[in-house]
């Protein structure tokens, strides 16, 4: 019986765990609910602010939705959530001119 070296035995042990891992990638699929992925502020309903905006303490939760975070365009098999809160302006004077 032929016997095979240690160095082919180490190359398909290589090969072996990143065929494995490369079907892990490949075959998870996102939520069906969730967002492709985060969208472009200026044409995704998800940035606008609500009208009439609530009047709520700082840090409450406004909107949230699932969505699909990808690596080089490959859905990563993690669950991820984007938040919209209400949030302050750090700038006295902006807040003043507001008020």
């Amino acid at each position: 019986m032929p016997t095979v070296s240690v160095d082919i035995r180490r190359k398909l042990s290589t090969l072996a765990v990143v065929t494995a891992m490369a079907a892990t990638v490949f075959t998870a699929a996102p939520s069906a609910t969730a967002a492709p992925s985060p969208g472009n502020p200026a044409s995704d309903p998800f940035y606008a602010q609500p009208s009439p905006f609530p009047e709520v303490a700082p840090g409450t939760v406004l909107d949230s939705r699932p969505v699909t975070i990808r690596a080089l365009t490959l859905p990563v098999p993690v669950r991820a959530w984007q938040v919209k809160y209400r949030s302050t302006d750090t700038s006295p004077v902006r807040a003043r001119r507001r008020a």
